[in-house]
């Protein structure tokens, strides 16, 4: 880390610190991490949630668009906002990596949270090295559910939310509106069990 960013944030250059496993804001972003990331606003000392979503392929006209809508998006960051957290969701940045959000993912027919291969997949292809342990990756697909899951070293940051016209959170919602707000509901859910929150603690 250059000296330039270090005095940035009030750290003394000619004093060694260990910036790849100090993280004072208790983000899981640590210090190298929150370097990398700073042209996307990161801050040592601000709780940030970064987010990658792709979408999968539709399946017959009367499959719904498999997207993270705007709308549900905003849900999501306003309810972190409250609690001081941050929230930033590259859902296609013109920017981005050249596999970053925003993404169609090939329809795959059977998906599951105990192997996660096909989930695996979508992870390993879709899904820019740079990011991993830094983003989180949400894909929304065609396939019943909710689930997240630990794709590859043991770091929960991978979850896939079904949104199919048959799908639980779309039964219950009978308006463009409802359908918005139990995906959000859904992605909010999900991403509680990937800051900890697991039905053995609590």
């Amino acid at each position: 880390i250059p000296t330039s960013w270090e005095w940035k944030w009030g750290y003394d250059p000619f004093v060694w610190n260990d910036h790849q496993n100090l993280d004072p804001d208790i983000d899981g972003i640590d210090n190298m991490e929150e370097y990398k990331m700073r042209e996307r606003f990161a801050d040592p000392y601000q709780q940030d949630i970064y987010i990658e979503t792709d979408g999968m392929e539709q399946q017959g006209i009367l499959d719904l668009p498999h997207v993270f809508y705007k709308e549900a998006q905003q849900m999501i960051i306003e309810r972190f906002s409250e609690h001081g957290i941050n929230v930033y969701i590259d859902d296609g940045w013109d920017d981005g990596p050249v596999n970053g959000g925003g993404e169609m993912l090939p329809f795959q027919q059977n998906l599951d949270d105990t192997l996660g291969k096909q989930v695996l997949s979508y992870y390993t292809h879709h899904f820019a090295d740079e990011r991993k342990g830094i983003f989180r990756y949400i894909v929304i697909g065609s396939i019943d559910g909710g689930f997240i899951t630990a794709v590859n070293y043991n770091k929960y940051d991978t979850m896939y939310i079904g949104n199919n016209i048959r799908s639980s959170i779309t039964r219950i919602a009978f308006t463009p509106r409802e359908v918005r707000v139990q995906l959000a509901k859904a992605v909010l859910h999900e991403l509680g069990h990937s800051i900890g929150l697991m039905p053995w603690t609590f």
